[in-house]
């Protein structure tokens, strides 16, 4: 007995550490690149706590859309990426949770890794607006810092700074809130930035999260200003039938929430300079845009599942028209045929004698001038002259400046009917 009693034990204990016969252990997840804060408490304790994840811009740079699931709860937290990355997201979670990040890229596939949420984290900054080395940066820049989880909004203004040839400028700071929650910094300079001028922001260790953990390291970010000022404008239509609202962001930022069908927002100042634009609509991310403003220009951005084309995205003339005279354009969404052909004649003309104007699908004419007066619009499709769409009369008075959209009924199809924009007067 004595003999047997060791080896009976070692026995048990080898069997209590191998794995049962016939099953392959499960495979390493990979790790996330995203970062984790801990579980932030919210103020009813009885809900638990959230957990904020984010990127670095450049990460993944094939990224379209991200996707956090809590495995524990089945929580779920979306967001579009841009640049690479993604700004904070929260997602319902506590300490030790097991979070998967997946990544859908622009052709469809995906990629997922996983995180832990840790039991304390200290903040980290995710990106700034300027980014380091940033160059055309417009002289009326509001500068930015995103932080990957929620700050002291009265910690920040000591910890933000922006410096020119050493010296500090002028301006204000404040939190900027997400949710509910301060997620960044934004720096107002008391002027407009010099030209051709190289800045330095700094961020500093005095940020800190609300239960005083400083910033994980300090972070100074350099960038050069345009010779241009000014701001350009921009305006969003919705003129895509099968998506209903839509909202509309600019470098990570939503600027118009649940745009409906067939409206328009008025002109909106936008800094000159290159930014990041895209649609998101309930089944995603829609259509993206990289551009650059001009200082002083007009545009107006036409968001659309179609490639996009010269009719997504407009330059517009709002000069004023020649005395006595009105500008218009047109743009063809409507579904009446790939190319159409459009009649601007006066009222109950006959088409056989009219000038047609073609234009293809999602595309958009030139400018023209016309007398003041009245007209009707007319399009057939671009082999048949039978009229698909007729406007009815349309009075244009001198000075007037109109874009003029073919469109569809909600949900695609007839009957079709026109988006008159009053881009002046």
């Amino acid at each position: 007995m004595t003999l047997r009693a060791p080896l009976i034990c070692a026995l048990m204990i080898l069997g209590a550490c191998s794995d049962p016969p016939g099953l392959e252990p499960e495979p390493a997840r990979p790790l996330s690149a995203a970062l984790v804060s801990s579980a932030i408490v919210r103020p009813t304790a009885a809900l638990g706590g959230q957990a904020y994840v984010s990127m670095l811009p450049g990460t993944d740079m094939d990224g379209r859309r991200v996707d956090v699931r809590n495995l524990r709860n089945g929580a779920l937290a979306t967001s579009p990426m841009t640049s690479g990355g993604f700004d904070p997201v929260a997602v319902e979670a506590e300490a030790g949770d097991t979070l998967s990040v997946t990544v859908v890229h622009q052709a469809g596939d995906d990629t997922t890794t996983y995180s832990i949420v840790p039991i304390k984290s200290r903040p980290r900054v995710v990106r700034t607006s300027p980014a380091m080395g940033k160059t055309d940066v417009p002289l009326n820049s509001l500068i930015l810092v995103v932080f990957n989880e929620p700050m002291d909004s009265a910690s920040l203004p000591a910890a933000l700074n922006l410096q020119q040839n050493g010296a500090d400028v002028p301006g204000s700071v404040s939190g900027q809130a997400t949710g509910g929650v301060i997620l960044s910094g934004r720096f107002v300079p008391a002027s407009p930035l010099a030209p051709l001028s190289t800045y330095e922001l700094s961020v500093s260790t005095a940020a800190q999260s609300p239960d005083g953990a400083p910033l994980y390291a300090p972070l100074t970010v350099q960038f050069t200003t345009t010779a241009l000022a000014g701001p350009a404008r921009l305006r969003v239509v919705n003129a895509e039938p099968k998506v209903g609202n839509m909202d509309f962001l600019i470098d990570g930022t939503v600027v118009v929430s649940d745009l409906a069908y067939l409206t328009a927002t008025d002109y909106m100042n936008l800094a000159s300079g290159s930014h990041e634009m895209w649609t998101q609509v309930f089944a995603g991310t829609m259509a993206e845009y990289h551009t650059s403003f001009t200082a002083g220009a007009d545009y107006t951005v036409i968001p659309c599942c179609a490639l996009m084309q010269n009719g997504n995205l407009l330059r517009d003339d709002n000069s004023q028209p020649t005395a006595g005279q009105a500008r218009i354009r047109f743009v063809d969404y409507a579904t009446v045929a790939s190319s159409v052909r459009i009649y601007l004649t006066s009222p109950g003309a006959d088409l056989a004698t009219a000038v047609p104007i073609p234009v293809d699908i999602t595309w958009a004419t030139d400018y023209f001038e016309v007398p003041a007066g009245d007209y009707q619009i007319r399009i057939t499709p671009f082999n048949s002259d039978v009229v698909a769409m007729d406007s009815g009369p349309l009075s244009l008075l001198a000075g007037q400046v109109r874009t003029v959209i073919a469109v569809d009924a909600p949900g695609g199809g007839e009957p079709h009917d026109f988006l008159i924009l009053e881009d002046l007067n």
